[in-house]
């Protein structure tokens, strides 16, 4: 009996002594970790005409050039505005119906300009409209999602991209409107993949890059109307392209490329270009049930060929990919959010270069995330908190 006494107190000890090991990691990791926790912050509650009070939501946010503020939409349908200096929100008076806008900032951080089925331009000191173009999106463009709004570097006008929904051969990509008044100033017609085929966008984004504005986007060709703009496993007749159209020059910055689809149950969802290299990463998402490595980034050049993958399933442990962010410094930060369980989220950190995971931090589920203009911090949206993290 004293023997297996001493043997379970041996145990006992040897168990401490490697979950000690195991927090002693722990801890080295934690201080090592490239993204360091700043501080969070919750979006003001808002209550029913009932009384009943409820939780605000992040459904979009984007940092001012000066990077002081963060501009963020909020499930109520309001603007707020985050002081990161002083840890503070504020009600910017900002008001915009439907759905989750696309948000800019005009070069001298005085104007807003919130873009979805409708564009609002509208003063960032008192929240008053300057102008508006209701049901845009009705009239000329497509409805797809993340349709982007910038303005340009003198601030005197805003593109907006438009999308095609289905039109055969040539579409609409963006239209130029004047500032203050919202008046159409210029378009860009740019040609489909295929000329007799229907053409369907998402995800377009409009970025500044070398001084040029650009407008990038994936785009569906289909030999037939209204089939499936993300062509699910087995639609004939669709291929997806990765598309980029200098708006100043209407040249394309590449020539229009074939994204493979992938095997398993991811798609691509997202695609953006790599600062400073002649690349662009391909974001997928997938089902939440295993079926395969499934990389959720791609890295491709401007003729379409693979150069690396990253970020595979087992590194998610089966949390679906939300969205992500590059630095400058050549490193890609994302989110990860289970579908069913708002428990369940990630983020994580790669080397973009050799696709090494650098850092894997369990949240819950997580969503939004932009980075600041100098590369410091970077804004995460957490379950309802916006969380801000240090880049190292």
């Amino acid at each position: 009996m004293a023997r297996i006494g001493n043997f379970i107190v041996a145990a006992a000890l040897l168990c401490a002594v490697i979950l000690g090991v195991f927090r002693v990691m722990e801890m080295v990791s934690s201080a090592n970790a490239p993204l360091k926790p700043q501080f969070s912050i919750k979006l003001p509650d808002w209550f029913t005409s009932t009384g009943f009070k409820a939780s605000t939501f992040p459904e979009e946010m984007r940092w001012s050039p000066d990077g002081r503020t963060l501009a963020v939409y909020g499930s109520t349908g309001k603007l707020f505005l985050l002081d990161v200096g002083q840890k503070q929100v504020s009600d910017s008076n900002i008001y915009f119906k439907g759905g989750a806008p696309d948000i800019a900032w005009s070069p001298d951080g005085s104007m807003v300009a919130l873009g979805r089925i409708n564009v609002g331009l509208f003063r960032v000191a008192d929240g008053k409209e300057l102008a508006r173009r209701d049901q845009f999106r009705y009239g000329r463009c497509g409805t797809a999602p993340r349709q982007s709004v910038a303005f340009t570097a003198d601030g005197r006008f805003l593109w907006v991209a438009c999308g095609a929904r289905g039109e055969r051969g040539n579409y609409r990509a963006a239209e130029k409107f004047s500032v203050p008044d919202l008046e159409l100033a210029d378009s860009v017609d740019v040609e489909g993949a295929e000329p007799d085929h229907h053409n369907y966008t998402d995800y377009e984004r409009i970025v500044v890059q070398d001084g040029r504005m650009l407008l990038t986007g994936t785009l569906v060709s289909c030999l037939k109307q209204n089939a499936p703009v993300d062509f699910a496993p087995g639609v004939p007749n669709c291929q997806r392209f990765a598309v980029c159209h200098d708006l100043q020059t209407r040249q394309r910055c590449f020539p229009n490329f074939v994204i493979p689809r992938p095997s398993g149950a991811n798609y691509p969802y997202d695609l953006k270009l790599v600062p400073g290299r002649p690349r662009l990463i391909v974001f997928s998402a997938w089902a939440q049930a295993p079926a395969g490595p499934d990389p959720a980034f791609e890295i491709r050049d401007f003729a379409g060929n693979l150069v690396r993958q990253f970020g595979m399933r087992k590194e998610f442990d089966a949390i679906g990919p939300r969205r992500f962010v590059m630095t400058g410094a050549g490193f890609v930060i994302g989110t990860a959010g289970h579908h069913s369980d708002p428990k369940l989220g990630r983020l994580m950190m790669w080397n973009i270069d050799t696709g090494e995971l650098l850092q894997n931090t369990r949240t819950l589920a997580a969503s939004l995330i932009e980075i600041s203009p100098d590369g410091r911090l970077v804004a995460v949206q957490i379950g309802s908190e916006i969380s801000f993290y240090s880049i190292n």
